[in-house]
């Protein structure tokens, strides 16, 4: 997990926010426990990682107007907590969109949502699909 901790410091959170990486202790921590909430595509190397959460129809009705990007640590582990249809990428970095599009495909394999949706990077457009 360590490793796929690196990759997120170095290719989400350079490249995506702008806000500052969180300590490698706390990101290690967050891997191992949310690892069911986590899709790796690696071959001899890491090619993608996404974090997601599976949110209940009432709380995705209400994502718009949640800034999941500035949640505070207790907003986060709710979020976290629920296990609903709708799934929603809350972190992901990829070398390419075929790499993405293969991690959602294993995505809706796995959870067989409702919906899938994220924010462009600027957390300015909400993206949705149905299934």
């Amino acid at each position: 997990m360590t490793q796929v901790a690196q990759y997120l410091i170095k290719n989400y959170y350079t490249r995506y926010t702008k806000v500052k990486a969180p300590a490698m202790k706390t990101l290690v921590k967050l891997c191992f426990e949310r690892k069911d909430r986590m899709v790796i595509i690696q071959d001899d190397r890491i090619k993608g990682v996404a974090i997601y959460l599976t949110l209940t129809d009432e709380t995705y009705r209400m994502l718009k107007d949640i800034d999941i990007a500035n949640a505070d640590a207790q907003m986060a582990f709710d979020l976290f907590r629920e296990r609903g249809k709708n799934i929603h990428f809350i972190m992901l970095a990829a070398d390419c969109l075929r790499t993405i599009l293969k991690g959602v495909r294993e995505v809706v394999k796995r959870e067989h949502p409702r919906t899938v949706s994220w924010f462009n990077p600027d957390h300015t457009k909400l993206h949705t699909r149905r299934f």
